[in-house]
């Protein structure tokens, strides 16, 4: 009877620890589970063309961003040399106004 009961311990532990060790292997199972991994791939699909579409936008307004710039800059230097032109005639008026 002792021995039964021993037996039957014995049994019920490799039990126990066959059935932790299937749980494990459920839990590592769910982890590549089709239907979640497609769902996770179809909204990184979906982030990563948000992403690219506010990149291309970004791209396309710093494109914007520098011909305007240098459209200025050219201005800038335009007026900068009209003003260089102009000092030579701005003083000699401001002589003639001192010598009259």
């Amino acid at each position: 009877m002792k021995e039964e009961v021993a037996t039957l311990k014995q049994r019920v532990k490799t039990l126990q620890k066959d059935l932790a060790e299937a749980g494990e292997q459920v839990n590592e199972l769910k982890k590549y589970d089709p239907l979640k991994m497609r769902k996770n791939l179809d909204d990184n699909k979906k982030k990563l063309a948000e992403k690219t579409t506010a990149n291309e936008v970004l791209q396309k307004s710093l494109g914007k961003a520098k011909a305007e710039s240098a459209e200025l800059l050219k201005k800038v230097a335009e007026l900068e040399a009209k003003v260089a032109a102009l000092e030579p005639v701005v003083d000699e008026a401001e002589q003639e106004s001192e010598a009259a």
